[in-house]
C-alpha cells in the first residue's frame, strides 16, 4: 500500500474512533441537523415541470425563445379548453357559457381568449369566408327562407309543431325542400323517442342552413394567475374549470365533452404523475432494499443501522437539492430512487465486512478498525468515480441533467460522510456477541461456475459484444416531450388528438418580424411551402374583397326572419302544446297519404312517434319534465342558429382599428414587433414530420421559434450534452483509476464490466425498440461512475485473494446485494405512470443487471483466462507505487 493511501486510511480510522468515543454527541448532532434540514426542505420543496427550462439559456434558440416570450407573454402558460359536442349550436353555447364565467373571475384568470368567437367574429364572421363559400351559404339560406320564417314565429314546442304543420300543408315547401324536410322530420322523431327515456337529443339546425356539418369543436384559451407558493401553481384554475363544468350541468349534456390541455395542464398532469410515481417508487424501493438487506446481511441491528444511515443521507441530499439548486426538475426528481439504490451500497459492504470479521472471532472494536482499513480505500475510490460520472453533466447545456448530476453526485459525498460518521457510533451501541455470530456461507458449486467455465464465458462475451456493437448505429432519440407524459392523462390524449385536426395543432411556429413589411413578406414566402397549411398575421383579420362580400351579406339579410326569444327555463303551456301535437298528428296522417318515397316514410315514422308521445303525456300526472326535454331538444339549437344568423348579417366594413385589442395583442407586441404564425400541413406529433416542418420554415427565415423549434433544438442540445458528458466521464474516470491504481491491467479489469454492460444495454434498446429521450438519455453517462464501483471492490479484494476464492468473500456477496438493492431502487421507477421516469428506470435496471452479470461472471472468467497472478500483480503495483512516492 502506498504511503499516501496509508495516511488516508489512518486519518479515516482516527475519525471513526472519534465518532465512537463521542457516540452520543455525534448521533445527537446528526439527528438534530437532519430535523432542521427536513423542516427546511418541506417548507421550500418545489418541482419545475418545464422541459425547456432544463436547457441552458445561453444557446441561440433559447435566447430567441426568450425574446419571443417577452414580446408575447400572453401566449405562454395557458390552459386550452377543448369543447366537443354533437351540434355546432351546442359547442357555441357551451363555449360562451364557460368563457363568460371565467371572465368574471379576475382573481383566477388574467386573460380569457375565445378563438374565432366574441362579438367581433359573431358580427363579422361571414366576411372571412371566401366568395364561393359565401355564395353557397346565401343560396342555402334562400332555399330555406320560407322554412325558417315559419319555424321562427314562436320559439317554443307548440310554435314549432304549428310551423311544421304549416310547412307540411304547403305544396311548394314539400316540393322545394324535400331533402331538408326529411332530415328535420327524422331528427324531431329521434328527439321524441329520446324524450320517452327522459334524455335530450338535440340536433343541428345550422347544418340544415349551411348544407354541411361544421363547428363541432371550439376552443377557449385561458391564462391563469399562477400561484408559485403552491407545488401545483395552476391547480386553482384547473379545479375551477372542472368544477364549473360539473356544477353548471354541462357535463350532463348528452355528447358534450369539455377537456383541458395546453402547457399549464400538461405540466400539472406531469407533476401529479411524477409525484405519485416517485412517491410510490421511493416506498417500493425502500421496502425492497430492506428485504434484500435482511436476506444479505442477516443481522437485524446492521439492517437498522444501514436504513437509518440511508434515510439521513437521503434527507441531507434532498435538503442540499432544495437549498443549492432551488427546486427539482422532471429529471432530477428521480434522484431519490437513484440515491436509495446507490447509497445503500456502502452500508452493505461496510456491514458485510464487519459481520464477516466478527463471525471469524474478531472482537467488535478490532472488527470496526479492520473494516475501516479494508473498505476505506475502495469506498473513497468508488465515491470519486461515481461523483466524476455524475458531475460530468455539469458543464453541458442540459441543465436538467446537470442538476441531477450535482444533486446525486453531492449525495454520494454526503453518503460517504454519513457511512463513516453515523454507522460506527450506531454499531457501537449495538455490539455483537461474537460467540453467537455464524459465518456467512455461499453455495460453492454455483459460485465456482465462472471459474470452471471461464473460457466459454470469455468467448461467448466477446461474440455477443461484437454482435451488439453492430446494432449501435440503429439507436435513436425521441424528441417528442409528449411521449414522456402519462399516456392516459386527459391532457395528453387531447393534445395528440388535436394534432390530427386541421388548423388545431397545439404546436405552431412563430416568427418575430421587426416591422409590417417584413411580416407581409414572410407570410407570402412561407405560404408557398408545401409543409405549411396556413400562415396568419395581424393583417389577415382585415378581410379581402369586403365590398363584394358585404353585398352578398346584404342580400342574405333579406332571408333571415326576425327572431323571438327562447330560454330553457320558460314554462310549458300544456294545453296549447297538446293541442298543437294533436293537430300535427292529424296533418301527418293526411299528408302521408299524398306523398311517396323517403318523405312519406319519414312522415309515417313521425306520426307513430307523435301519437305514442301524446298518449304518454296525457297519461302522466306531471308531464312537464318530458315536454321540457323535448322542447329543449328541438327549440334551443333553433333559437341559437337564428340569433347567430341575425348577428352575422349585421356585418360592416372592417379596418385595422376595428380588430379587438385582445386579438391584436396576440400578433402585434407592445414594441410593434409582428408575429407570423405558421401552421403545419401534417401531423407534427410525428418527429420526422416535425423536423421537415422546422427545416422548411427555417429555409425562409432563421428567426423561427415556438414549440416545434424549441423541442427539436432541445433534443439536439441534449444529444450533444450526452456525447460530451459520456466522453468526459470516460476519460476522467479512466485517468482517475490509472492515477489511483497505478496498474493498467487492474484498470482494464475494473472498466471491463462497465464497457460490456453499456454495449449490451445499448443493443437491448435497439432490439426492444426503446428510444432514448429527454429523461433516460442520462443513464449511460451516469452509470459510468457507478458502474466501475463493483469492479473496484472485486479487483481490490483480489489483491488479498485468488481467483478461486474471491467470489466466496463478503466482498462478492456485498457486490451482489449492492447490485440487487440498486436494481430495486432503479426498478421501482418503472411503477411511475410518467413514461419518462419509467423509461429511465427501465434502462437503469437493464444496465445494472448487465453490470452485475459482467462483474460476478465475466470479470472472474477473464481473470482466470488471463491467468492473472495476485502476488505478481500486487508486487508490480507496489513497485510502481514506491517509485511514484520516491
Amino acid at each position: 500500500m502506498a504511503n499516501a493511501d496509508k495516511k488516508l486510511i489512518n486519518l479515516l480510522t482516527r475519525w471513526v474512533n472519534m465518532t465512537q468515543k463521542n457516540a452520543v454527541q455525534v448521533v445527537f448532532i446528526i439527528f438534530f441537523l437532519t430535523g432542521v434540514i427536513l423542516y427546511y426542505t418541506i417548507s421550500n420543496f418545489g418541482i419545475n415541470t418545464d422541459m425547456t427550462d432544463m436547457i441552458s439559456e445561453e444557446l441561440d434558440f433559447r435566447k430567441l425563445d426568450k425574446e419571443f416570450s417577452n414580446a408575447f407573454p400572453q401566449l405562454s402558460d395557458n390552459i386550452a379548453i377543448v369543447i366537443d359536442a354533437p351540434t355546432p349550436e351546442q359547442t357555441y353555447k357551451v363555449q360562451k357559457q364557460i368563457a363568460d364565467e371565467l371572465r368574471k373571475r379576475h382573481d383566477i384568470f388574467e386573460m380569457v381568449f375565445v378563438p374565432g368567437g366574441g362579438e367581433f367574429f359573431e358580427k363579422n364572421g361571414l366576411l372571412f369566408l371566401n366568395e364561393t363559400k359565401l355564395d353557397d351559404l346565401a343560396s342555402n339560406l334562400a332555399r330555406a327562407q320560407a322554412f325558417l320564417a315559419l319555424l321562427s314565429r314562436q320559439l317554443n314546442l307548440a310554435g314549432v309543431f304549428s310551423s311544421l304543420e304549416d310547412i307540411l300543408n304547403s305544396a311548394d315547401e314539400l316540393s322545394k325542400n324535400t331533402e331538408k324536410l326529411v332530415k328535420v322530420l327524422d331528427r324531431i322523431n329521434g328527439a321524441i323517442n329520446m324524450a320517452f327515456e327522459g334524455k335530450e337529443n338535440k340536433f343541428s339546425w345550422q347544418e340544415m342552413v349551411e348544407g354541411k356539418s361544421s363547428g363541432l369543436r371550439r376552443f377557449i384559451v385561458a391564462r391563469p394567475i399562477l400561484d408559485y407558493s403552491n407545488l401545483y401553481p395552476a391547480k386553482k384554475a384547473i379545479k375551477f374549470i372542472k368544477n364549473l363544468v360539473t356544477t353548471t350541468g354541462i357535463s350532463n349534456e348528452e355528447g358534450v365533452r369539455v377537456r383541458l390541455t395546453g402547457g399549464v395542464v400538461l405540466d400539472y398532469d406531469d407533476l401529479v404523475s411524477v409525484q405519485k410515481g416517485i412517491g410510490l417508487s421511493t416506498v417500493i424501493s425502500f421496502i425492497l432494499v430492506t428485504v434484500l438487506l435482511i436476506i444479505g446481511v442477516r443481522s437485524k441491528r446492521l439492517v437498522v443501522v444501514s436504513l437509518v444511515s440511508l434515510v439521513v443521507g437521503l434527507i441531507w441530499t434532498l435538503g442540499f437539492a432544495i437549498g443549492f439548486v432551488g427546486s427539482l426538475n422532471m429529471i432530477s426528481v428521480a434522484f431519490a430512487a437513484i440515491f436509495i439504490g446507490l447509497g445503500i451500497d456502502y452500508s452493505i459492504q461496510f456491514s458485510l465486512r464487519y459481520r464477516e470479521l466478527v463471525g471469524a472471532g474478531v472482537t467488535n472494536d478490532d472488527a470496526m478498525k479492520l473494516t475501516v482499513e479494508e473498505v476505506g480505500l475502495p469506498f473513497l475510490l468508488c465515491t470519486l468515480t461515481t461523483v466524476t460520472g455524475f458531475y460530468a453533466f455539469i458543464p453541458t447545456a442540459y441543465s436538467g441533467a446537470s442538476e441531477l448530476g450535482i444533486i446525486t453526485g453531492t449525495g454520494m459525498l454526503i453518503n460517504l460522510f454519513i457511512t463513516f460518521t453515523l454507522m460506527p457510533p450506531l454499531i457501537k451501541w449495538m455490539p455483537f456477541d461474537t460467540t453467537k455470530v455464524k459465518p456467512l456461507t455461499v453455495k460453492a458449486s454455483l459460485v465456482n461456475l465462472p471459474i470452471k467455465h471461464s473460457t466459454a464465458i470469455v468467448v461467448g462475451t466477446i461474440i455477443f459484444s461484437l454482435i451488439s456493437v453492430v446494432t449501435l448505429p440503429k439507436m435513436f432519440f425521441d424528441y417528442n416531450p409528449l411521449n414522456l407524459s402519462n399516456p392516459n392523462a386527459e391532457s395528453v390524449i387531447t393534445a395528440k388528438e388535436l394534432f390530427k385536426g386541421e388548423m388545431s395543432s397545439p404546436w405552431t411556429i412563430s416568427v418575430l418580424a421587426d416591422n409590417e413589411s417584413e411580416a407581409r413578406r414572410l407570410s407570402k414566402e412561407l405560404q408557398n411551402l408545401k409543409e405549411v397549411k396556413e400562415v396568419i398575421t395581424y393583417f389577415d383579420f382585415v378581410p379581402k374583397n369586403q365590398d363584394k362580400k358585404l353585398s352578398i351579406i346584404s342580400d342574405m339579410a333579406l332571408f333571415v326572419p326576425p327572431v323571438g326569444s327562447f330560454t330553457k327555463n320558460q314554462p310549458i303551456d300544456y294545453e296549447q302544446t297538446i293541442k298543437a301535437m294533436e293537430s300535427l298528428k292529424a296533418t301527418l296522417k293526411t299528408v302521408s297519404l299524398k306523398t311517396t318515397g323517403d318523405l312519406s316514410a319519414s312522415i309515417r315514422r313521425l306520426y307513430d312517434s307523435v301519437n305514442r308521445f301524446t298518449k304518454f303525456i296525457v297519461s302522466r300526472k306531471t308531464p312537464d319534465v318530458e315536454l321540457k326535454i323535448l322542447e329543449t331538444s328541438i327549440v334551443e339549437n333553433l333559437s341559437i342558429v337564428l340569433k347567430n344568423l341575425e348577428n352575422a348579417v349585421q356585418a360592416d366594413t372592417i379596418s385595422e382599428s376595428d380588430i379587438p385589442k385582445a386579438l391584436k395583442k396576440r400578433y402585434v407586441s407592445d414594441d410593434n414587433k409582428y408575429r407570423v404564425q405558421v401552421f403545419p400541413r401534417k401531423d407534427i406529433n410525428d418527429i420526422d414530420l416535425l423536423e421537415e416542418f422546422v427545416k422548411a420554415v427555417r429555409s425562409v427565415t432563421p428567426k423561427a421559434i415556438d414549440a416545434p423549434v424549441t423541442i427539436l433544438e432541445s433534443g439536439h442540445a441534449i444529444v450533444t450534452s450526452f456525447r460530451s458528458a459520456s466522453i468526459f466521464a470516460a476519460i476522467a474516470i479512466t485517468v482517475l483509476l490509472i492515477v489511483l491504481f497505478r496498474n493498467l491491467l487492474e484498470v482494464f479489469l475494473i472498466m471491463l464490466p462497465l464497457c460490456i454492460a453499456m454495449v449490451w444495454t445499448a443493443a437491448t434498446t435497439v432490439l426492444l425498440n426503446i428510444p432514448f429521450n429527454f429523461a433516460n438519455i442520462i443513464v449511460l453517462p451516469l452509470l459510468m461512475g457507478t458502474g466501475v464501483d463493483y469492479g473496484i471492490h472485486l479487483v481490490h479484494r483480489f489483491r488479498s485473494e485468488t481467483e478461486d476464492t474471491v467470489l466466496h468473500t463478503s466482498t462478492a456477496r456485498g457486490v451482489l446485494f449492492s447490485a440487487l438493492t440498486t436494481i430495486a431502487g432503479f426498478g421501482s421507477l418503472l411503477f411511475s405512470s410518467h413514461r419518462g421516469t419509467a423509461s429511465m428506470g427501465l434502462l437503469l435496471t437493464l444496465c445494472i443487471s448487465y453490470i452485475i452479470i459482467c462483474t460476478l461472471v465475466v470479470l472472474p472468467a477473464f481473470i482466470k483466462t488471463l491467468k492473472l497472478e495476485r502476488a505478481a500483480a500486487c508486487k508490480a503495483m507496489d513497485t510502481v507505487s514506491e517509485k511514484a512516492n520516491m
